[in-house]
């Protein structure tokens, strides 16, 4: 178990750190922003081109929306998640027409036509999730043994957000304070006090900035933990759900559990201590009531599940000593 959390914490950290440094570099957004402004402007110049050509950019843009109805007929109709698809196929047309004619909208292509990618893209993500349960629902096959790696994969994917909303918000202040300071030096440079051209003040809230930030991650991360401690649990539930290394391991998750919600407590209230100890040399002072109320909620759950685990534990021991 050890080793799934350290892997698992591990790549979830550094996924989430490598887009965040990549979507603060601003290439993934400019890079789509060009290819979907190059697709509007090809088929622009196609339909000037002359009647033939208008038919032909129509009928591109006319195949790319019914693409969704197309997928959908192969699969066949399965509920009213279904209609996510067609819905799918106007947000498609909708973008097309928006890139081929850009000048209805009054800001330029390369700020919505990222957005309304990003849009069309999560209404297929949320077709193919429903689809999937749908799929799992119809099984007759046993799928207790998906839930520890639905926890496990979920554990990844909170340490991935994690990581990637606290460093993108990290790199946010950094351009913010360079910018409102007149530095064009990059982010290392920032972080180093020794820096040419950055005050000390500035390089010290960086530093600052950047331990805080570690910090906070800390409960934020325990709440993945807490996920892979529930897959575990799990699996021993489905083994043995009475034996005593069951209930030990209860017992265990529930001191765990009371832990972590008192570290997280604390790790907000240290840091705008910390803050306040250091205020003299800070350019900048962020002071928050940080409660991670994921990691909260998934430790008070976790609790309550190991006591119930507990007390059916010591009623069935009651049982059969009676029988």
């Amino acid at each position: 178990m050890k080793g799934k959390i350290l892997l698992g914490t591990a790549g979830g950290i550094v996924a989430g750190a490598g887009v965040a440094l990549l979507l603060s570099a601003g290439s993934p957004w400019q890079q789509t922003a060009e290819k979907l402004t190059q697709i509007g402007e090809a088929l622009r110049q196609l339909s000037l081109s002359g009647y033939g050509g208008n038919l032909a950019a129509w009928g591109c843009m006319v195949a790319v929306a019914l693409l969704p109805l197309i997928w959908l007929a192969f699969w066949k109709w399965k509920g009213w998640g279904d209609l996510l698809m067609p819905l799918l196929s106007v947000q498609l047309a909708g973008m097309l027409f928006l890139l081929v004619n850009p000048t209805l909208l009054p800001s330029p292509s390369n700020v919505w036509a990222p957005g309304l990618l990003g849009a069309a893209a999560a209404t297929l993500v949320s077709w193919l999730l429903l689809r999937l349960v749908l799929r799992v629902d119809e099984q007759e096959q046993n799928w207790e043994a998906l839930i520890p790696l639905l926890l496990e994969a979920g554990a990844v994917l909170l340490v991935f957000l994690v990581s990637l909303s606290r460093i993108s918000s990290l790199l946010s202040q950094i351009q913010q304070m360079q910018a409102g300071n007149s530095v064009t030096s990059d982010t290392a440079g920032f972080l180093d006090p020794a820096f040419t051209g950055i005050p000390e003040t500035i390089g010290f809230t960086g530093q600052v900035l950047t331990l805080l930030v570690l910090v906070r991650m800390i409960p934020e991360l325990l709440g993945a933990i807490i996920l892979i401690w529930g897959a575990e649990l799990t699996r021993r539930i489905q083994q043995m759900p009475y034996a005593e290394e069951t209930a030990g391991f209860c017992r265990l998750l529930a001191r765990r559990c009371r832990w972590i919600v008192q570290l997280s407590l604390v790790v907000g209230v240290g840091c705008n201590v910390f803050q306040l100890l250091v205020m003299e040399w800070l350019h900048s002072i962020q002071f928050r009531l940080d409660l991670p109320l994921i990691t909260l909620l998934l430790a008070g759950v976790l609790l309550v599940l190991c006591r119930y685990l507990e007390a059916a534990r010591a009623l069935h021991d009651d049982n059969a000593s009676i029988i």
